[in-house]
């Protein structure tokens, strides 16, 4: 008897705001706080992508060639080279 007197005690002192099953409507506030939390949320996705771009075209351009294995140029083919190389650099 005394624990149903408890439990309708514990039920009544519930507390009611008063709105009932209203539902909750946006503000224009809100709807810019929210386009501006998906714009940063973009921004930061964005910057990690291209961060990993910058880092893997690095990696390419240091990477460089090897010519191990290569035939040794002859010291015609050099000469050659070298004289094209400086009338490029007048030119």
């Amino acid at each position: 008897m005394e624990d149903q007197k408890e439990i309708k005690k514990e039920e009544s002192k519930s507390t009611d705001s008063g709105e009932g099953d209203k539902p909750k409507t946006n503000t224009r506030v809100d709807d810019t706080n929210l386009a501006a939390k998906r714009m940063e949320e973009a921004t930061k996705a964005s910057r990690e992508e291209r961060l990993i771009v910058e880092e893997s075209y690095e990696k390419m351009k240091l990477g460089g060639g090897s010519e191990a294995g290569q035939a040794p140029k002859s010291q015609d083919e050099l000469d050659t080279e070298e004289a094209e190389e400086r009338v490029k650099a007048f030119q």
